[in-house]
């Protein structure tokens, strides 16, 4: 169970490092299903080829009348937001429960959350977690907005279940380390996932309707090597998982 989450903070890359981990996964051998928590753009629905002329039959508000996900990409199953977008959120018992029944169904569910505050229904859902990737570009500013996460909540979380990854690095408009960035963030250790334009033309390949290619599928690929590190530092893969 794991989570890419950045706050109230948008445009960190949270939903293209959810949907290529999860791909990763799955190439692995694992049974991977993805969820979208951000029911405000439904970025990682649109993402999987989803939109409101081809829904994806089942969602965030049908998922306990209808419970088979639909099909991501690569493998994957994907838990879909609602289309069109809307800003609803399941309360804190539903989201608990979601997450629990693909718990015992998966051998791994990624959740992707949009720009959203540390409310209830988020934290019951955080809470099953095993993981929590709190994402934010090597940039003061939005890593100053992302570090507003710290203090009470990850004591409610559970702090030792959080970890840092620093996304992006090396982009144009970066203005502080990678590990400053952490420490604003109240860590000491932390990931880093490069800077790597097979990322944006993915997307932008979905955007012009051809499905989601993701780039760590490809053996060569920055963003491959930097995620496998990432899943087997956290157990999420095991070693023999890892590629020579």
């Amino acid at each position: 169970m794991i989570a890419f989450y950045s706050g109230t903070q948008a445009q960190q890359g949270k939903t293209s490092l959810a949907i290529n981990a999860a791909a990763l996964m799955a190439e692995k051998g694992m049974t991977v299903c993805l969820v979208d928590f951000d029911t405000g753009k439904a970025g990682l629905t649109r993402l999987c080829g989803y939109n409101e002329d081809d829904p994806p039959g089942c969602d965030l508000a049908t998922f306990f009348e209808r419970s088979t996900p639909a099909r991501g990409p690569a493998g994957t199953s994907l838990v879909a937001a609602p289309l069109p977008e809307r800003e609803w959120f399941p309360d804190p018992a539903q989201a608990g429960r979601l997450v629990a029944d693909l718990a015992a169904r998966y051998d791994a569910v990624v959740l992707d959350f949009g720009a959203r505050l540390i409310s209830p229904s988020v934290k019951a859902a955080l809470r099953q977690c095993d993981r929590i990737f709190i994402v934010a570009l090597p940039h003061r500013t939005a890593a100053s907005t992302v570090a507003r996460l710290r203090g009470q909540w990850l004591a409610e979380i559970g702090g030792e279940r959080v970890a840092v990854i620093v996304n992006r690095v090396g982009y144009r408009d970066s203005n502080i380390s990678p590990r400053n960035v952490a420490q604003l963030l109240g860590r000491e250790e932390f990931f880093e996932i490069p800077d790597d334009p097979a990322v944006a033309a993915a997307e932008d390949g979905a955007a012009r309707g051809k499905p989601y290619d993701p780039p760590s599928l490809k053996k060569k690929n920055p963003v491959r090597r930097a995620l496998l590190y990432i899943l087997e530092s956290a157990c999420i893969i095991g070693r023999a998982a890892k590629e020579g």
